[in-house]
Formats: C-alpha cells, sequence, structure tokens
C-alpha cells in the first residue's frame, strides 16, 4: 500500500482529499501545517512517503520549502503542490502542479499516475 502525506489548512480539503485517496486503497497521513507535516514524516522513518500533497498557501512554510525538507530525507517522495498559480521553481525541482480549486476526481486522477508502478 502506498502512502500519501496530505498537508492544508482547511480541514474540509483535507478529509475529502483522505477519504478519496482511502477509496482508491492509499495509506493516507494528514497534516494542518508544513510544521505538522515535518512532525509526521519525522515520526514516520519506517514507512515510505510516496507522495506528498501540499496546498501552496501553507502559513508556516510555503510548500515548496516543505517540498525540499520532505525530499531531502525522503528523495524517493513524489511531490504534488495545489495552487492557484504555478511557481516556476516546481518543475525544474520535478514536482507537479495542480490548479486550484481542487476538483477531488482530476485529484485521483492525478495521483494514480504519479503514483503508478
Amino acid at each position: 500500500m502506498k502512502t500519501v502525506l496530505v498537508v492544508s489548512g482547511e480541514a474540509g480539503v483535507r478529509i475529502s482529499i483522505r477519504h478519496a485517496l482511502m477509496l482508491e486503497r492509499y495509506a493516507v497521513l494528514a497534516a494542518e501545517n508544513a510544521s505538522q507535516a515535518l512532525e509526521i514524516s519525522n515520526s514516520h522513518r519506517e514507512r515510505s512517503l510516496h507522495l506528498l500533497i501540499a496546498d501552496a498557501g501553507l502559513p508556516d512554510l510555503s510548500a515548496f520549502e516543505l517540498a525540499e525538507a520532505i525530499v531531502a530525507n525522503r528523495s524517493d517522495t513524489r511531490v504534488l503542490i495545489a495552487g492557484k498559480h504555478a511557481d516556476q521553481r516546481l518543475a525544474g525541482a520535478g514536482y507537479s502542479f495542480l490548479k486550484k480549486p481542487i476538483i477531488v476526481p482530476e485529484l485521483v486522477r492525478i495521483v494514480n499516475l504519479i503514483l503508478k508502478d
């Protein structure tokens, strides 16, 4: 089972994404901000983290900075950042981008493409 970490300050978004991805048989961890996401990543070192989904509008770190911090310790982790505008750094880092507002079926399709074997 592949593990996805969802980071969004909006509880409704986290719940919707978590539910949809669990139906697709992903293990889903959730955080409301970057600090909590880093704690979760560090406390689950024994578990692979296959995908980080982060909202670009996090209050404590940018989604890009969060991704860099997690990927520095987990080089196999893929990254999908959701936001209103793409950051040019995303493509250079090999990260995927999803334009907000998030449409859950579209998110699931993209996650499945990113994590296909």
